[in-house]
């Protein structure tokens, strides 16, 4: 596992490696630049294998692509501060997702994470947004 690069007072909450993630939403790249939130390059898109990072001040998505060269990819890096909802989502065929909704500039974006315990994330997320508002 690739390790993120942590900001000052930054420390690591939570990872899982093996993680698909999907993308929805309408937040304009200018204002996903200014906020610091990635993931316009994977609108509407799939991608699969990544690692995903909880630290008590972001929520950082990372994944390997290419198919003869492989380099890693942030389409993720979210401040806490702009994730608006977080739950346990369930589909149509029972399996349950964590759906992370970050808002931006009065626009939102849907990120629905494969990972081993949605429930646990979620409440590892609601937990940390909590501590940093505190």
């Amino acid at each position: 596992m690739a390790e993120i690069i942590l900001k000052p007072g930054e420390r690591i909450l939570r990872s899982e490696e093996g993680v698909d993630v999907s993308f929805k939403g309408e937040v304009s790249l200018g204002k996903v630049l200014m906020f610091g939130v990635v993931g316009l390059a994977m609108r509407g898109k799939k991608v699969k294998g990544g690692t995903l990072y909880l630290t008590n001040k972001r929520l950082v998505y990372t994944a390997r692509v290419g198919r003869i060269r492989k380099k890693t990819v942030v389409p993720m890096d979210c401040p806490l501060e702009n994730i608006s909802f977080c739950d346990v989502e369930k589909g149509l065929l029972g399996g349950e997702t964590l759906k992370v909704t970050v808002s931006v500039g009065g626009k939102t974006a849907d990120f629905k994470f494969k990972v081993s315990s949605p429930s646990a994330w979620a409440e590892d997320i609601r937990k940390a947004i909590a501590e940093l508002e505190s």
